[in-house]
C-alpha cells in the first residue's frame, strides 16, 4: 500500500508538501552569479567594435579635407 503526500503529511511523516517546482540550491545560485560576473568583465574588456568602411571612408575624408588647406 502507498500512502498519497497527503496522508503522509496528515500522520505526520513528513513536514509539509513541497511545490512540484524545485526550488534553486545555494550552487546554482552561486554559480548564475558568477556567470553574470564574469559576463559583466568580459564586456568591459571586450575589443571595440572596428569602424565600419562607410565610417572609414567619412573620416578619411575629414583628414584629407584638413591637410589640403
Amino acid at each position: 500500500m502507498y500512502l498519497t503526500a497527503e496522508e503522509a503529511l496528515k500522520y505526520g511523516l513528513i513536514d509539509e508538501i513541497i511545490d512540484a517546482e524545485p526550488e534553486e540550491v545555494e550552487s546554482e545560485i552561486f554559480e548564475n552569479k558568477a556567470k553574470a560576473f564574469n559576463n559583466k568583465i568580459s564586456a568591459a574588456f571586450a575589443p571595440k567594435q572596428p569602424i565600419s568602411a562607410s565610417e572609414k571612408g567619412a573620416e578619411d575624408n575629414v583628414g584629407n579635407s584638413n591637410h589640403s588647406n
